[in-house]
This record gives structure tokens, C-alpha cells and sequence, in this order.
């Protein structure tokens, strides 16, 4: 979905068919979000399913599920801001998504930092906050983007 909305967002820009850029944009990211929201709700409930393909060691497999069941939730997130980040890229305005892509990992960095997620459950569940987070900022950062070409100053 996100390299089709480069591609797509970049023709209707091209044509100087902003409009148009945002629905693709918006029709691209609200596919994204429902797809992997679906994901997000196998992985939260039946996560057994994934761990059981990838290993049989219980302290992994324990740590599988647990991120799982508190990330599956916000993987709609994550698929919204990911794919209007990559609408943004067609529309050649990068810098605020890639801003708040730095901003995630950060907020995680901070919580373990600051004590406030002092195991491996509680930083899971930050990052799963994070992702929300990062799918909101690029959703609201997308809606207040002015349409049509930049001033050149």
C-alpha cells in the first residue's frame, strides 16, 4: 500500500491534482489501517499462532506473546501513519513523518530511562503507545498539510 501511494500521490501532485492526492492518500491509509488492524487482532488474540512458527524455547516464546498481546491493538496505528507517511513522500513532504518516526523510539527510550517501564511487559506497552501516538501525529500532520505547491521564498 505505501509504495503505491508514493506512486499515485506523486502522479495527482504531478498533475496538480491536489485533491485528488488526498483522497488516494486518505483511501490508502484507511485500507492500511483496517489491514493491519486485522493483523493486530489475530496477533492480540491467538498469539501462540506466530510464536509457535518461529521457535519452541519458552522464555522466547513467553516474550513473543506478551508483545504481541500488547502491540496487536495498535498495529492499525502503525499501518495508518506508515502509509501516510509514504502518501507524504509522493507529495515530496518528508520532514514532519520522518520527525515523528524519530519521536517513537525516543518516547521508549525515555520511559525505560525514566523508570516508568522497568520491565520487558511495561516497555512493550509504551512502544504499543507509541505507535498510537506515531499514527495520530502523522494523521493530524497530513490533515494540516496545505495543499498545492510550496511558496518559494
Amino acid at each position: 500500500i505505501g509504495s503505491a501511494l508514493t506512486v499515485l500521490v506523486g502522479q495527482a501532485v504531478g498533475r496538480g491534482d491536489w485533491a485528488q492526492a488526498r483522497r488516494v492518500s486518505l483511501s490508502g491509509a484507511g485500507a492500511a489501517f483496517v489491514l493491519c488492524g486485522l493483523v493486530g487482532i489475530l496477533a492480540t488474540f491467538a498469539p501462540e499462532l506466530w510464536a509457535d512458527l518461529f521457535t519452541k524455547d519458552p522464555a522466547v516464546r513467553a516474550a513473543t506473546v506478551a508483545y504481541l498481546q500488547r502491540l496487536g491493538p495498535s498495529y492499525a496505528f502503525f499501518g495508518l501513519g506508515l502509509s501516510l507517511a509514504f502518501a507524504m513522500q509522493g507529495a515530496a513532504r518528508v520532514g514532519m513523518p520522518v520527525a515523528v518516526s524519530v519521536v517513537r523510539p525516543l518516547g521508549i527510550l525515555l520511559a525505560v530511562v525514566a523508570g516508568l517501564a522497568p520491565n520487558i511487559e511495561s516497555i512493550y506497552t509504551v512502544a504499543a503507545i507509541m505507535m498510537v501516538v506515531y499514527g495520530c501525529a502523522v494523521l493530524g500532520g497530513f490533515l494540516l498539510m496545505p495543499l498545492g505547491p510550496r511558496k518559494k521564498v
